[in-house]
């Protein structure tokens, strides 16, 4: 896999080949949890949920931010209701410091061209994207094909693509 096999795919498909990585990483280093309930939040971004709010969601929920105070009241959250506090904490208890830097890279991804439009060279997007391989690659778990969001074309929304069901790309979720 190379950089190139990513210049044809928009942002939108972009984001959910990230998803599909941090997926892997979940599924391979923590096979005894259930992500479920976490996934399903973040895949919504793949459907139409905003940027924006993903990236709120993204940034309360990385295991140093989520778990910096004992309860829920003593944080103050972008996104993340009570009740989603209580479903979502049992299962980012105990992650390592990886999947705080793979969240990192998902709001990389949501901030690089936010508010402006698709540059042609989009190698800035790309860098990130590599940026979330380069974890997988590390710890040796296999890589997502890049096949499964070709469909998502640059050429579609501006370069942003469009909406579509990114929960069928989830192996969390389609298992």
């Amino acid at each position: 896999m190379n950089k190139k096999d990513f210049e044809n795919i928009s942002m939108n498909g972009r984001l959910a080949y990230q998803l599909m990585c941090v997926e892997r990483y979940l599924v391979s280093k923590y096979p005894n949890k259930d992500f479920t309930k976490l996934m399903e939040l973040l895949w919504q971004v793949t459907n139409g949920m905003y940027w924006d709010t993903f990236s709120d969601y993204v940034m309360d929920l990385e295991p140093s931010t989520l778990f910096e105070f004992n309860t829920y009241e003593e944080q103050e959250w972008l996104r993340l209701s009570k009740e989603e506090y209580k479903e979502l904490t049992p299962c980012m208890k105990g992650l390592d410091n990886v999947v705080d830097d793979l969240f990192e890279t998902l709001k990389e991804q949501t901030f690089v061209y936010a508010y402006t439009e698709v540059p042609k060279n989009t190698k800035e997007s790309i860098d990130i994207v590599f940026d979330t391989i380069k974890f997988l690659k590390q710890e040796k778990i296999k890589l997502p094909d890049v096949k499964f969001v070709e469909f998502s074309t640059i050429d579609q929304q501006d370069g942003w693509g469009n909406s579509f069901d990114g929960t069928k790309l989830s192996i969390i979720l389609n298992s």
